[in-house]
């Protein structure tokens, strides 16, 4: 599976070393695409995130670019706030736990390191190249990092529980490695 082309110029990302300037040419990337940037936080310990503007045309719109050949459309019809994150190569997002979110990731770029539990007890990565697409069911833990230089996921994801959407505050960390 190819994955979506997000950076039409990857030497230009490559050369990149720092979180504000992968961040300014994602962002320039994905306005090219058509896409509306809802925030964009190169301060990530781990990196940067880009979260668009998350009209549920806007977000079908992401869908179907970044996961249009996967059969997850008829499942987020209602689908929350879509993403970009920007991995550092070797860093790693926390190992956490969202209990109301169906988290759907797509890499883009570079090999991603994934690792997936049921318990709080963290299990040894799969390797994931681009193109890869991972499910990350409500209530899995979960933790991303970049095993060579910056890696790039897209992520979208549906609430589960009507009336309670996902946020910040569904997010529970149990393992961080920046003292968050």
């Amino acid at each position: 599976m190819t994955a979506p082309i997000l950076f039409e110029h990857p030497n230009r990302f490559n050369a990149a070393t720092d979180a504000r300037g992968i961040a300014w040419l994602a962002e320039t990337e994905l306005e090219r695409l058509g896409f509306l940037m809802r925030s964009v936080d190169p301060r990530k310990p781990w990196g940067a995130e880009i979260k668009l503007r998350g009209s549920p045309e806007r977000a079908m719109k992401f869908l179907l670019y970044f996961f249009g050949d996967i059969d997850i459309a008829r499942e987020l019809t209602d689908p929350v706030t879509p993403k970009i994150l920007l991995i550092k190569q070797a860093e790693r997002l926390s190992w956490h736990v969202h209990e109301r979110k169906h988290a759907h990731l797509r890499v883009l770029h570079g090999h991603v390191g994934v690792s997936l539990s049921d318990t709080d007890a963290e299990t040894v990565p799969n390797v994931h190249l681009p193109g890869a697409y991972v499910s990350v069911p409500p209530q899995k833990r979960h933790r991303l990092f970049s095993l060579s230089g910056w890696a790039v996921v897209a992520e979208i994801g549906r609430d589960i529980v009507p009336g309670q959407p996902s946020d910040d505050e569904d997010t529970r960390r149990i393992r961080d490695d920046y003292g968050r």
